[in-house]
């Protein structure tokens, strides 16, 4: 059974596109609160076990934030029933703060080029973030969680060629496996664990600089 990458942006035009033809009077407010209701549909069932926040964040926030372009989110979903999704990811461009990175971490960073005075002074780095990447419970046997990193790195490749980037940034749960499966691709851990309120829970940052090799 195979899946495709669905845009929530799309979904969005799909979605007034239709919402116009029924009813072509309707204000701009109108359109999105009825947008967001069919959204809101569209995921109701979505659910992470092991991640409320990834959850509460694509049912509060997502359709929020991509109509006001802070970000952008992607559902993988059976390319033979779209309604049925089994995973989604959300990113985002990241200013991430490096003053307090220990020096010979952010050599091994950046790379050749820069002096050590050059180097001590570089306080933030631009950077690809994942702020979400999640599985849907009721079809986390149908997708592996590499299968979806495959899919952001083909969305920030495409970004890169065009405007250049040099990092790809995200807060890991505290979860051997899945450090472990973002270590295999070449993530390496940033900082010491740091306890999130947000998630009520340990998060570890990792970085994968580029360029790599796929």
């Amino acid at each position: 059974m195979s899946f495709e990458v669905i845009s929530l942006t799309d979904m969005i035009d799909n979605y007034k596109e239709c919402i116009v033809k029924e009813d072509n009077t309707l204000s701009e407010k109108a359109l999105k609160k009825r947008g967001k209701e069919i959204f809101t549909q569209f995921v109701s069932s979505f659910s992470c076990c092991k991640n409320a926040d990834c959850e509460n964040h694509l049912k509060n926030k997502a359709f929020d934030q991509e109509v006001a372009n802070q970000g952008r989110t992607y559902f993988i979903v059976n390319s033979q029933k779209i309604d049925e999704i089994w995973g989604f990811f959300s990113i985002h461009i990241h200013i991430l703060d490096i003053t307090s990175i220990a020096i010979e971490t952010k050599q091994k960073l950046l790379g050749s080029g820069f002096s050590n005075k050059a180097i001590e002074e570089i306080s933030q780095v631009e950077s690809f973030l994942i702020s979400q990447i999640c599985k849907n419970d009721k079809f986390k046997t149908k997708i592996q969680g590499k299968d979806i990193l495959a899919e952001t790195f083909l969305i920030f490749e495409k970004v890169r060629q065009s405007i250049g980037g040099r990092f790809i940034y995200l807060d890991s749960i505290d979860n051997e496996k899945v450090i472990a499966l973002y270590k295999s691709i070449g993530f390496v851990e940033l900082k010491d664990k740091h306890y999130s309120e947000k998630t009520k829970g340990f998060l570890q940052s990792m970085i994968l600089p580029y360029p790599r090799k796929f």
